[in-house]
């Protein structure tokens, strides 16, 4: 059961999501076509959270609209908060994301030319990282 910090992070996240990704990503976590894939069911959301904080740290290149990178516009504890929420929202029933790993991955990444990531360095990264 979580404890009482990772309660805190949740309903942070809860609090924080539909105005921080809720307009691409849907309050739902549905996405929206063309726009932002949904959030609900995806492999990224569910899997490795040192990937999943890269992505919304550095951006994810897209079909259309590219992921932007956020790492200017929100601190570690925001990023875990969110992260923590959207990993138990909905359909979705993974683990909590602490501000450490956020944090760990902002500094892993301070010097990626281009920021964003491809799936297929997300592929690669996730092969070299082990499964966490």
């Amino acid at each position: 059961s979580p404890t009482a910090e990772e309660r805190a992070l949740l309903e942070k996240g809860r609090a924080l999501f539909p105005i921080t990704c809720g307009g691409c990503h849907q309050p739902n976590g549905q996405g929206l076509a063309g726009l932002a894939p949904p959030l609900d069911g995806s492999r990224w959301v569910q899997g490795d959270v040192r990937i999943l904080a890269r992505i919304v740290l550095c951006g994810k290149v897209q079909e259309v609209y590219p992921m932007p990178t956020l790492r200017g516009s929100f601190d570690d504890d925001t990023i875990a908060a969110v992260l923590t929420y959207v990993r138990r929202a909905w359909g979705n029933s993974s683990g909590s994301v602490s501000r450490d790993t956020v944090a760990a991955a902002r500094a892993a990444t301070a010097n990626r030319n281009p920021m964003s990531y491809t799936d297929f360095e997300l592929i690669e990264l996730a092969e070299g990282l082990g499964s966490h």
